[in-house]
């Protein structure tokens, strides 16, 4: 096996980072034309594009820096950390934000390479770099450039890369049916849960003469932040507080909606005012959990209730005249037996799936650090 020179992080590529423009200010972010990498971005080997992009302006003005296409991104802080080192190749030009390191490639290293080997090295920088923080989880970057890496010829670099495509290829292909089988599945049971109320022989009745209505409680992180609980609004946890106000239960998204506007949260949490749940008034006319399973079955029809262009908000009078199948307690208990048993399909198929992801995830991990050591 050829002995392959070990060289530093830093001698491999001219590192640099960024910062955020300021968000109130319009002419660093309308019709931006560059592409900005935050921590969110970062979620594959090969970047396809950001969620945002700011301006020419902003790169002129700001302490940003345009990278070159054919870089190499990180996260160097972010609560992704505590598992995973995001690392992806970008293929434009570019910015970053503060959270994030950008390497352009020196003369004789292939950038698709060099982010291989980082990928690789995962386990490894996480165990010996990883710095826990008060907040949120940060690598020791300086200390992260004198990690030693492997560099071939850059012929052989390239034959590294073109062999990972090979193997990468050939694994999504092996998932691809998996996966197309369970999306067009769910999509059917979907359809199922929806026909379950829409089938029902019954009065319908608006939402508002059966349900409360109860909208979370405005908090901010900089005045009301803990550790206990987690808060949530119109999407996912956004931070927590030492305090809780529901407990275990369907939460709908009043503002900034986005098509999962309907979701279960477990145990105790903080809503904010981003959110609204849906009690009924009544258990021997309408069962919560029935009430909760129409919810969600409908949630394309919420989400259809949202109004506005920046931010999807709910029509919040429009949903309170949703009307609601109503049939005896007997028939409600019978569908929403119905209804779980299709939920728990649908789970199953949801779970094999991702196990199926993972596994792809983790054997192209293996094969990256088989090859990268000389084996193939």
């Amino acid at each position: 096996m050829t002995k392959w020179p070990m060289v530093r992080l830093r001698d491999l590529a001219q590192w640099g980072g960024g910062m955020t423009p300021s968000t109130s200010n319009s002419r660093f972010w309308q019709d931006g034309e560059v592409p900005w990498i935050s921590s969110k971005d970062v979620k594959s080997a090969y970047l396809q594009g950001t969620e945002r992009r700011v301006t020419l302006i902003a790169v002129e003005e700001t302490g940003l820096s345009l990278r070159p296409a054919g870089g190499v991104a990180v996260v160097v802080r972010s609560g992704v950390l505590a598992h995973t080192f995001p690392v992806t190749f970008v293929p434009f030009e570019c910015v970053v934000n503060q959270d994030v390191k950008y390497g352009v490639p020196v003369a004789g290293v292939d950038g698709r390479y060099l982010s291989s080997v980082l990928i690789a090295s995962n386990s490894r920088i996480l165990s010996g770099y990883l710095k826990q923080g008060a907040t949120v989880q940060s690598i020791e970057f300086e200390r992260l450039l004198e990690m030693k890496i492997p560099l071939p010829p850059l012929d052989e670099q390239k034959r590294i890369v073109a062999k990972l495509d090979e193997v990468g290829n050939e694994l999504k292909r092996l998932t691809s049916n998996a996966e197309v089988f369970s999306v067009l599945a769910n999509r059917a049971i979907e359809a199922q849960l929806v026909g379950e109320f829409t089938d029902l022989e019954c009065d319908l009745v608006a939402l508002d003469e059966i349900a409360k209505v109860d909208y979370g409680t405005r908090v901010t992180r900089k005045r009301d932040g803990g550790s206990e609980y987690p808060v949530y609004g119109g999407g996912g946890e956004t931070f927590r507080l030492d305090a809780w106000n529901r407990d275990s239960c369907y939460i709908v998204s009043r503002f900034a909606m986005s098509a999962e506007c309907v979701r279960y949260v477990p145990g105790k949490f903080f809503l904010n005012d981003s959110g609204l749940t849906v009690s009924t008034v009544d258990e021997h006319r309408l069962q919560q959990r029935y009430l909760d399973l129409f919810l969600l079955a409908n949630s394309d029809l919420i989400y259809s209730l949202g109004r506005g262009t920046a931010q999807r908000n709910l029509e919040v009078t429009a949903f309170r005249a949703i009307l609601v199948p109503l049939p005896s307690i007997y028939a409600q208990e019978a569908a929403v037996a119905r209804i779980e048993a299709l939920l728990e399909s649908s789970t199953e198929l949801t779970l094999i799936a991702a196990q199926r992801r993972g596994l792809q995830d983790e054997l192209a991990t293996l094969v990256s650090e088989y090859i990268l050591k000389g084996a193939v």
